[in-house]
């Protein structure tokens, strides 16, 4: 999908480059900031920003900001490499279809940001899905969803709101 969505969009300004790295350092900020809401709670203002970068951004630029953002973040956390690949795999296919979907459309619609927010939402929540079905067994997956579709979901409402703002 990441392949996809920078292909789709293949011409490139610099002009772009100051910006998607301030998008980066903030979604790398938010992904190590040191307080969580609640004891073990995943609700992170990355979300927001990545969905935020998805909609705004060319989608090359967005991919690879947002993706270097989970890496460096995941790398200073130590992180192991199979929690590194599958969450830098989850932006990158989150990024790359959101993106897709609003390049599709061609503007920040709110019809656009509803598809692409469903698309990203989709992504996210397959992705991780998939990897707590392989790590903790498929009876572990209907417990994630029910309780991390409403967080992600309003991130996603974030950044679109954001988005719609920026436009």
């Amino acid at each position: 999908l990441a392949l996809l969505a920078a292909a789709a969009e293949p011409v490139l300004d610099p002009l772009w480059m100051p910006i998607a790295a301030g998008m980066a350092l903030l979604a790398l900020a938010s992904l190590l900031r040191p307080i969580e809401p609640a004891p073990g709670e995943k609700f992170t203002l990355a979300g927001a920003v990545t969905f935020f970068a998805a909609l705004t951004l060319p989608a090359p630029y967005a991919v690879v900001a947002m993706s270097t953002a989970a890496l460096t973040a995941k790398a200073m956390q130590r992180a192991s490499v199979v929690s590194t690949t599958v969450n830098v795999a989850k932006v990158a296919g989150a990024v790359g279809a959101a993106s897709l979907v609003a390049g599709i459309a061609r503007e920040t619609s709110l019809a656009a940001v509803v598809v692409s927010g469903t698309v990203y939402v989709g992504v996210t929540l397959f992705s991780v899905g998939t990897m707590v079905a392989a790590s903790q067994g498929t009876r572990a997956v209907r417990p994630f969803l029910a309780r991390e579709w409403l967080p992600t979901v309003a991130l996603a409402g974030l950044g679109g709101v954001g988005a719609i703002l920026w436009s």
